[in-house]
C-alpha cells in the first residue's frame, strides 16, 4: 500500500512538471486585463507575442519612450547642456505631472530627460522638445519621421508628453519597435529604472527630487505590484490611453520588450499583472535552436556534362541557427532548394556553392545558407563535344545557313535543268 501511495506521488509531480512546462512554453495561454499587447525580442528583432498588436490606439504616455530616443541622440555629446525653459513648454500641462518648470529657467537636460522618463514630467518633455526643434508641432515631425525610420509605419505622434491629440495614434507593436530601440541606447534603462533621482540647482530653483512612478520596480509606495525581475521602462495613465506599461525582464538569457497598453481603470492596476505574467512567461517560451545541419544532406540535383552521374548530393555549406519556441516540432522546419540555374553544369567540385536553401518555420521564412554540392562532378569531353554540337545544328545561324544552301541548290538544280533543256531544243 505504501509503495503505492510513493507511486501515485510521484506520478502526480510528473503530470505537474509537465502542465507547468507546456504553460511555460509556446504561445502565451493566460488571459491579459490590456485589450493591446506585444513581447518583442531585441536580439533577434521578432515579436513573440500579440495581442490586437496592430489595432491603432492612443499612444498616451508611451510618446515619451520616442521623446527620449530623439533627446539622448540629439544632447549625446553633451548630456549636461543647459536648456532654457521657453514659455510655451509650459502651456497646456495644468493638473498633469510636472518638474514644475520656471519660464527662462536654465536646466541639464539630462535632468530634463530623467525627470521625464522616471516621474512623467510634461513640462520636462515639452522644454526638451523646443529647445530641440524650436516648437511642439516641429518636434512632433520628428517624433513621427523617426517613427517610420524604425518601421513604426502606424504610428503618428502630435505631442512630447502624450496628452493625447485626437490625430495622436500608435499599435502595441509600433511601440515594442520603438521601445527596441530605446532599449539598446547607452543610458537609456539607467535612466528607466532609476527609482529616485536629484536635479541640479539652476538659476531660478532649487535642486528638485523625483521618484519613480512605476510600481513594478519599486515598493516604496506600495508593494503590491513590485517585481523583482522587471527592468523599467515606463507606465502611464491618460483618459484617452488608458493604463499603458512597457517593460522587460531584468533575467533571462534574451532580451525582451513586454508592452501592455488600453488597460481599463479598476481598484487594481491590471497592466501590472499583464506585465508580469508576460516577463514569467517570455522568458521561457524562446530559445535558440540549430534546425539545419551543414551534415545532412537535403536532396540531389541533376546534372549535365558529368562523367560519372547524372545527379549529385547537396548541403547546406553551415549550420543554421533559428530563434523559436521552445515547444517547436521538427516536422514545421521545410527547407526548398533554389540552385543558381534551372540546369547545373559538369565541372562541379565538392563544396563548391551552387545555389541557395531556404529555411521555413510554419512557411515563414526563417534564413537562407549557401548550398553546395557533397561530390565531384567532372566534365564528360564527349558529352560536351555532342552538345555544343547539338547546340551548333539547331541554333537560328545553322537553321538559316541550311536553307540557304538548300535554297541556292535547288536555284542551281532548276537553272541546269533549264539550260539542259535549252541545249536539247537546239
Amino acid at each position: 500500500m505504501r509503495i503505492k501511495k510513493i507511486f501515485c506521488a510521484l506520478m502526480a509531480l510528473l503530470f505537474l512538471f509537465l502542465t507547468c512546462s507546456f504553460v511555460m512554453a509556446g504561445e502565451y495561454q493566460d488571459g491579459l486585463y490590456s485589450q493591446n499587447a506585444c513581447v518583442f525580442n531585441v536580439e533577434y528583432h521578432k515579436m513573440v507575442y500579440g495581442k490586437n498588436e496592430t489595432a491603432k490606439v492612443s499612444p498616451g504616455q508611451t510618446a515619451k519612450i520616442m521623446t527620449a530616443i530623439i533627446a539622448l541622440d540629439y544632447y549625446k555629446s553633451n548630456l549636461n547642456s543647459l536648456v532654457k525653459v521657453s514659455s510655451d513648454a509650459l502651456k497646456g500641462i495644468y493638473k498633469t505631472t510636472v518638474l514644475d518648470l520656471k519660464a527662462d529657467e536654465e536646466i541639464p537636460a539630462i535632468d530634463l530627460i530623467n525627470s521625464m522618463m522616471i516621474s512623467g514630467a510634461n513640462d520636462s518633455a515639452n522644454a526638451l522638445a523646443i529647445a530641440i526643434s524650436g516648437s511642439i508641432n516641429s518636434f512632433a515631425k520628428l517624433m513621427n519621421d523617426k517613427a517610420v525610420e524604425l518601421g513604426a509605419e502606424n504610428t503618428h505622434f502630435t505631442c512630447p508628453t502624450g496628452l493625447d491629440g485626437k490625430d495622436a495614434y500608435t499599435t502595441a507593436y509600433d511601440i515594442a519597435l520603438i521601445s527596441s530601440h530605446a532599449y539598446s541606447m547607452d543610458g537609456f534603462l539607467d535612466i528607466c529604472n532609476t527609482k529616485a533621482y536629484t536635479t541640479s540647482k539652476t538659476n531660478l530653483s532649487d535642486s528638485r527630487r523625483v521618484f519613480t512612478r512605476n510600481y513594478l520596480i519599486s515598493s516604496g509606495t506600495t508593494a503590491k505590484y513590485y517585481n523583482t525581475d522587471a527592468s523599467g521602462i515606463l507606465i502611464g495613465y491618460t483618459d484617452d490611453s488608458q493604463w499603458c506599461l512597457v517593460t522587460s525582464p531584468k533575467s533571462g538569457s534574451f532580451k525582451y520588450v513586454v508592452v501592455c497598453m488600453n488597460c481599463k481603470e479598476s481598484e487594481s492596476i491590471n497592466v501590472y499583472y499583464d506585465g508580469t505574467n508576460l516577463i514569467k512567461w517570455c522568458k521561457n517560451s524562446y530559445s535558440v535552436f540549430k534546425v539545419l545541419d551543414s551534415s545532412q544532406i537535403l536532396g540531389s540535383l541533376k546534372v549535365d556534362l558529368c562523367a560519372t552521374r547524372n545527379q549529385i548530393s547537396v548541403s547546406s555549406e553551415t549550420d543554421f541557427y533559428a530563434f523559436l519556441p521552445t515547444d517547436y516540432e521538427k516536422k514545421d522546419i521545410t527547407t526548398e532548394l533554389v540552385p543558381q540555374s534551372e540546369t547545373l553544369t559538369a565541372p562541379i567540385v565538392k563544396k563548391q556553392c551552387i545555389g541557395s536553401v531556404r529555411i521555413f518555420y510554419k512557411d515563414q521564412l526563417l534564413g537562407e545558407c549557401n548550398l553546395v554540392s557533397n561530390i565531384d562532378a567532372p566534365l564528360s569531353e564527349v558529352k560536351e563535344f555532342w552538345q555544343s554540337f547539338g547546340q551548333l545544328i539547331t541554333s537560328n545561324v545553322a537553321i538559316i545557313s541550311f536553307v540557304v544552301i538548300i535554297v541556292l541548290a535547288i536555284a542551281f538544280f532548276v537553272i541546269r535543268y533549264l539550260l539542259i533543256l535549252k541545249k536539247a531544243k537546239h
